[in-house]
């Protein structure tokens, strides 16, 4: 007996970028103005404690409900990247072109534990938020 389980499909959800809660952050603010190399190293040094970095991608799922669903329902952009980029706008204040910035300069095994976090956090999100959505 062959048992085949259907595929739950995440359906696209839309709000105005206005009612986003990233866009009342400092996430997309531009680093013009501020110590970009301080801030590289913070975010360096925030992002290289992974348990510390996980603890605000769970911060940026339970806070920022609206842009979660805009970024976890678009297949076409990079979930992994928006979440890190999200926590390290939470966590520490820092913009995204910083915080893009700040990626390359961490050690590989870093960003390893990174990526393997925010991918588990995605993951919790889509299965709550299918476990609702086919309830």
């Amino acid at each position: 007996m062959i048992l085949r389980v259907k595929k739950l499909k995440i359906k696209r959800i839309f709000h105005h970028y206005t009612k986003l809660e990233e866009y009342k952050s400092v996430m997309w603010q531009t680093s013009l103005g501020i110590d970009q190399e301080a801030k590289i190293n913070q975010c360096v040094k925030f992002m290289s404690d992974t348990d510390v970095f996980e603890c605000f991608m769970m911060t940026v799922i339970s806070d920022w409900p609206l842009s979660c669903e805009v970024s976890f329902t678009n297949p076409q952009i990079n979930q992994v990247a928006w979440l890190g980029q999200a926590a390290a706008a939470i966590g520490i204040d820092c913009p995204e072109d910083i915080t893009k910035k700040a990626w390359g300069l961490l050690a590989e095994e870093k960003q390893i534990k990174a990526n393997e976090a925010a991918k588990r956090n995605i993951k919790k999100w889509k299965d709550a938020y299918l476990e609702k959505e086919y309830a």
